[in-house]
């Protein structure tokens, strides 16, 4: 009978922990304006998830500005114009006084055929106080009229413009200058085969580097084909024509985080968490939090080295526990998958004693040793790993102090919901938050047991002052191993809360209050407890540091 409701108990626990998980995970954006924030933040690191949020957003806010220009902009991006198209008229109803979204809308029509809508726009904006604009509209309705000048008197050919007329001169075609004509003919080329427009690009940036139009587009145009160092060069240059550009700086910020740069990237978006813009502000906040553990970073790439450090103090037994990793390595590969490293692992905690009858709590070990770890998908935080040491027992143990430490497995963790934001004030927003840990691994010292772990955290973010923040969550946590010993097949669940005292240092401190379940399997040690359960208390903290 004790087991049927131990059993039910454990089962009506993961259904609340599911039911939770579940509600929160969709639940939707309470603003269009923190859709769009959410869309920005997993632009960079998934684009197709950030584009599933952005349609979604769509359909709760269908008149939003922002939201149809984004996703005119993000099927542009993806050589789509005809769906393109749908969200620019969107935002032309919404707006039609905004002479950019005119001009998109004629580039569209033109590249769909559709010369007559084209020129209207083009012919609209002729009109228009911004120069660049006006002699934009200018040139291509130059260019539309030529063009159906030639096809009327059904010339079989069209006559070509010799080099020498466009470059040597300082007028090329129809009294506009060499360089306009150009980038003319760059901008109508682009639309229908990019890859001849970039090779064209490059001539004329070899001609005329230093012309802002032109640096611009190599700018985007290497970022495109990731070509990093030349990206970040040219965007150097296009802030210097326009120093208080913060998307350029913003920019900038992520070159030096792709290059390995990190505390040029650091000091950058520092920078950048100074703008007056609050969205760009909350992205560089947001960076500067995930590139927290390289602030200080001094090794050059691909060296690397981190510390891990977890202590916790368990009230059941009233022990204090310090777990410590730290490594020293190289990455390898394209997209760094790869890494190799030597270590020193340590653990101790102070209720465990040594003797004729030791009486043992944790491993208690220091640990040598070089291992590889490889991530197999580039987006997903999922690692194979295999490490070969040596251990040193920190307390008599009646056996040989030094033993032969092996072991592989896979890990992984993944994070969702609310990130770091940095908010003026004492504010509550209520806001999903979740993390997931699991690991399965073999261990050749623990009589070559596979032991596992899987752990699930979802809550609210309920508190955010300046650069702090508390969540409070619901945690569900099983273990399991082959060898069917007790106290390695639990299962936990019960309530925490978390602190961040600073956003842009990598310490987290928590408290939890958690109900632990032993699962019945046929143990080689006999369970030292009467009762299969127990209700603890746990305070822990977590640093991770990689320089």
């Amino acid at each position: 009978m004790e087991n049927l409701i131990n059993r039910s108990v454990l089962l009506f626990s993961c259904a609340i922990l599911i039911y939770f998980g579940c509600g929160l995970a969709h639940a939707a954006p309470y603003s269009a304006n923190q859709a769009l924030n959410q869309y920005y933040q997993q632009l960079k690191m998934n684009p197709v998830q950030a584009k599933q949020a952005l349609l979604a957003a769509y359909k709760k806010y269908p008149n939003n500005i922002q939201i149809n220009q984004e996703l005119g902009y993000l099927f542009l991006r993806e050589k789509n114009n005809q769906a393109a198209l749908k969200y620019f008229k969107n935002t032309y109803r919404l707006n039609p006084r905004n002479e950019k979204t005119q001009l998109q809308l004629a580039y569209i029509y033109k590249s769909l055929g559709n010369e007559q809508k084209s020129k209207v726009f083009f012919s609209a904006l002729t009109k228009s106080q911004d120069s660049a604009i006006k002699k934009q509209a200018m040139l291509e309705l130059d260019y539309l009229s030529s063009a159906a000048k030639k096809v009327s008197k059904k010339t079989p050919k069209t006559p070509q413009v010799k080099q020498s007329q466009t470059f040597a001169g300082t007028t090329g075609v129809m009294g506009v200058s060499a360089f306009d004509y150009k980038m003319n003919q760059y901008y109508s080329v682009k639309r229908r085969n990019p890859k001849a427009a970039e090779k064209l690009l490059y001539r004329i940036a070899r001609r005329y580097p230093s012309k802002r139009v032109v640096i611009k587009e190599m700018a985007y145009t290497t970022l495109a084909n990731e070509q990093y160092e030349k990206s970040l060069h040219y965007f150097l240059k296009w802030q210097r024509f326009e120093p208080s550009n913060d998307r350029v700086k913003l920019q900038i910020a992520y070159l030096y985080d792709k290059l390995h740069l990190y505390k040029k990237a650091y000091r950058q978006f520092e920078i950048v968490a100074k703008s007056k813009d609050s969205k760009i502000a909350q992205i560089a906040c947001q960076a500067l939090a995930n590139l927290a553990s390289y602030r200080y970073k001094f090794l050059p790439h691909p060296w690397f080295a981190d510390l891990y450090y977890a202590p916790i103090w368990r009230g059941r037994f009233r022990n204090l526990i310090h777990p410590v990793k730290f490594r020293f390595g190289a990455q390898l590969g394209e997209h760094n998958q790869t890494e190799v490293y030597g270590f020193v692992r340590y653990t101790r905690d102070t209720r465990s004693a040594g003797g004729t009858i030791p009486d043992i709590y944790e491993d208690n070990a220091a640990i040598f040793g070089v291992g590889i770890s490889f991530r197999p998908f580039i987006k997903v935080p999922m690692y194979w790993y295999a490490e070969l040491g040596r251990a040193y027992d920190l307390i008599d143990r009646n056996r040989s102090r030094w033993q032969r430490d092996f072991r592989v497995g896979a890990t992984g963790y993944q994070r969702w919901g609310r990130g770091d934001f940095c908010v003026p004030g004492l504010h509550f927003p209520f806001k999903q938050v979740g993390d997931f840990y699991g690991d399965v691994s073999f261990y050749s010292r623990f009589d070559d047991d596979i032991i596992g772990q899987f752990r699930v955290r979802q809550g609210l973010r309920v508190l955010e002052w300046g650069k702090s923040s508390v969540n409070a969550y619901l945690k569900g946590q099983y273990f399991f191993d082959t060898n069917y010993e007790f106290y390695n097949n639990v299962f936990e669940f019960g309530p925490g809360i978390s602190l961040k005292p600073y956003n842009r240092l990598p310490i987290v401190l928590r408290v939890e209050r958690l109900r632990s379940q032993y699962v019945p399997v046929s143990s080689p040690s006999p369970r030292p407890y009467k009762s299969n359960h127990y209700v603890e208390t746990r305070v822990e903290a977590e640093l991770y540091l990689r320089v």
